[in-house]
C-alpha cells in the first residue's frame, strides 16, 4: 500500500512539472511575444509628435497635425496631418510629422519591419525611420501612397533606402530613433493623410 502510494505521489509531481513547462514559455517564444513594438495607436492623443516641413531650409509649405476620431480596424483614434505644400523651396516641398521615442536609438535590429495603417488624398507619401547614424536628415524610408479606404501597410527594413543626396550610411536597425511621415513628390498641393497604430514587427 506504501508503494502504491508513492507512485502515485511520483506520478502526480510529474504531471505538476510537465504542466509546468506546458503553460511556461520558452525562451524564444517570450521573444517573439515581445517582439511587436507599438510606437503609436493615437488612443491617448498625440504626445510628443512634431511639424514637419520645409520652412527649416527656407519653403513656405505648412503642416497641421491633430487627432482625429475614427481610427483603422475599429480603433477609437488616428493621427491626421494635413497643410499646403508651396513653390519656395527650390529642391521640392515637403511637409509632414514625425516623433521620437528615444534620442540616442533604440536597437530593433531583431525585428523585420514597420507597419501601420494609412489612408488619405490618394497622394504619395514616405514613411522615414530615423537612426542616430545619419546625420543629415537623409532618413531611411519608402514611399506609399494613401488611398481613400484605411490599408495596412508593411515594409521590410531590407526595403528602406536613403535619399539621393548626401553622405549615406548602412542599415544596422541598432540606433532606431523614431518614425516621421511626409510628402512624397515636389508639386504644389494641398494634402491630408491618417496614419495609426504605428509598430515595428
Amino acid at each position: 500500500m506504501a508503494r502504491r502510494s508513492s507512485v502515485l505521489t511520483l506520478l502526480a509531481l510529474a504531471l505538476v512539472f510537465c504542466g509546468g513547462l506546458a503553460f511556461n514559455p520558452s525562451p524564444s517564444a517570450s521573444a517573439a511575444m515581445a517582439a511587436a513594438f507599438t510606437v503609436a495607436d493615437f488612443e491617448g492623443g498625440a504626445g510628443g509628435w512634431y511639424g514637419i516641413s520645409d520652412k527649416v531650409a527656407g519653403g513656405s509649405s505648412s503642416t497641421n497635425y491633430s487627432v482625429i476620431n475614427g481610427g483603422a480596424a475599429r480603433t477609437r483614434n488616428a493621427l491626421r496631418i494635413s497643410g499646403t505644400l508651396t513653390k519656395d523651396f527650390k529642391y521640392g516641398p515637403f511637409a509632414g510629422a514625425g516623433f521620437i521615442f528615444d534620442r540616442n536609438g533604440r536597437d530593433l535590429s531583431g525585428m523585420t519591419g514597420i507597419r501601420f495603417y494609412a489612408r488619405g488624398d490618394g497622394g504619395r507619401y514616405r514613411i522615414s525611420v530615423p537612426s542616430a547614424a545619419v546625420k543629415n536628415h537623409n532618413e531611411f524610408g519608402k514611399e506609399f501612397v494613401a488611398g481613400k479606404a484605411w490599408r495596412m501597410i508593411s515594409i521590410p527594413f531590407a526595403q528602406l533606402a536613403q535619399g539621393n543626396y548626401g553622405p549615406r550610411v548602412q542599415w544596422t536597425g541598432r540606433d532606431v530613433r523614431g518614425v516621421e511621415v511626409t510628402t512624397a513628390g515636389g508639386a504644389p498641393r494641398d494634402f491630408a493623410v491618417e496614419i495609426d497604430q504605428i509598430s515595428f514587427y
